[in-house]
């Protein structure tokens, strides 16, 4: 789960997409960097979430992928709160670019 999109046709689920009205997943925010699609930190982090938001919603905050999402939501908030960035902070293409001063 997570890594690419969830194809609700080949899983027979049909009832999906009136749950998940904006799906994402880790292929596609990898894409949209790569891209420059996003503009802040902030918006990153907002696909991001979505990600977990919608196996949440989906499969329920009990089950074994909404628990997964939950806990990778935590290691993400943290992971980011460590970086150092602020959610205002525009994404450089720039891969050399060095993190901000502590």
């Amino acid at each position: 789960p997570f890594r690419v999109p969830v194809d609700y046709v080949a899983l027979n689920l049909p009832h999906y997409p009136t749950i998940i009205t904006q799906p994402m997943d880790l292929a596609t925010v990898s894409s949209n960097l790569e891209r420059g699609r996003y503009g802040t930190v902030a918006d990153l982090r907002r696909d991001i979430d979505l990600i977990w938001q919608n196996a949440i919603d989906f499969n329920g905050p009990t089950s074994w992928i909404g628990a997964d999402a939950s806990t990778l939501r935590e290691h993400t908030k943290r992971k980011f709160s460590q970086s150092g960035f602020a959610d205002t902070a525009a994404i450089a293409l720039d891969a050399a670019a060095p993190p901000p001063a502590a």
